[in-house]
């Protein structure tokens, strides 16, 4: 809506020019994206858009508005704020929904260079960005009431162990678990009622999404550390997916009245987590714990999820 309006706040260390937008995709080329610095009593700020992999020009209307701007210490501090909806004539905003953004931002250590004209009006030079990346982010949150989880519920993981992730693009990674090993009295049926993301602190960056499988018939030679999923042909990749989590995502739960039974004679025995990381800049040395923690009940529910 236009009438709804969203504050930004961002904190980066550096005393030159900061960058920050929205992405439809993930890449710079079709940007909303603001550039604002801070050079002794004065800021600027403008709302630009961004046709390629070179400097966004500053657009006809400006529909992102400066708040306060300082430096403090080293670093820059910018507020500000957009509508959810800008109606821009040139069709060049990008709506903020109740779904994931993708998030990029750069900045560099130097000032811009600003030249003044004669008719009042100023022109500006960058240096190229020192840093850049992207996050996924849904800006609008989660559940604004989401359900009450009833106290003496239970939770258990499902999670990679200190992956050395390879530094390359692009990595699948799989690692099976005995549910039998990780969940108390799993011989007796369990209710899931909610799941939530597990991110290794610093490596919000590479984590792009994660899936959850449950299956039968593993061996323990199947089990471990876990590898490439290319390299791991098991069978629980054809069998039950129960969770699932994208950059940007939070806890999903699940209604007061719905869980997602699991255990029991009947219940699948193992589980398998499979982890995309995203690691364009091919950094190497990264190590990752990460997963899912499952949240679930003794008892069950009026209805079982499926």
């Amino acid at each position: 809506s236009t009438d709804e309006t969203i504050q930004f706040a961002v904190r980066v260390k550096t005393t030159g020019w900061v960058g920050f937008g929205i992405s439809p995709n993930g890449q710079m080329p079709g940007s909303d994206v603001v550039i604002g610095w801070v050079d002794g009593q004065k800021s600027y700020f403008h709302d630009r858009y961004a046709f390629g992999h070179y400097l966004p020009p500053i657009d006809k209307t400006q529909n992102w508005f400066l708040m306060s701007a300082m430096q403090d210490g080293g670093y820059t501090e910018l507020e500000f704020s957009r509508s959810f909806t800008t109606c821009d004539h040139e069709n060049r905003d990008l709506d903020i929904l109740a779904d994931t953004s993708r998030i990029i931002y750069s900045w560099n250590d130097n000032l811009p260079n600003v030249t003044q004209h004669p008719n009042g009006s100023e022109m500006y030079s960058f240096n190229l960005h020192q840093s850049y990346g992207l996050a996924g982010v849904n800006l609008l949150g989660g559940l604004p009431n989401p359900p009450h989880i009833p106290s003496g519920a239970k939770t258990f993981n499902v999670q990679v162990e200190n992956v050395q992730v390879p530094n390359k693009d692009t990595t699948y990674w799989c690692r099976a678990v005995n549910l039998k090993e990780i969940v108390d009295s799993y011989d007796n049926e369990k209710y899931i009622v909610k799941f939530s993301p597990l991110i290794t602190a610093s490596n919000k960056a590479y984590v792009h999404h994660m899936l959850v499988y449950m299956c039968d018939g593993l061996q323990e030679s199947d089990l471990g550390p876990g590898g490439e999923c290319s390299d791991i042909n098991n069978g629980c990749f054809t069998e039950f997916l129960i969770a699932a989590w994208t950059i940007g995502g939070s806890d999903f739960v699940y209604p007061d009245n719905v869980a997602y039974p699991i255990g029991g004679s009947t219940g699948k025995q193992f589980a398998m987590i499979e982890i995309h990381y995203n690691n364009p800049k091919e950094t190497a040395g990264i190590v990752d714990s990460s997963g899912i923690q499952f949240t679930y009940l003794e008892t069950p529910r009026e209805h079982n999820a499926g």
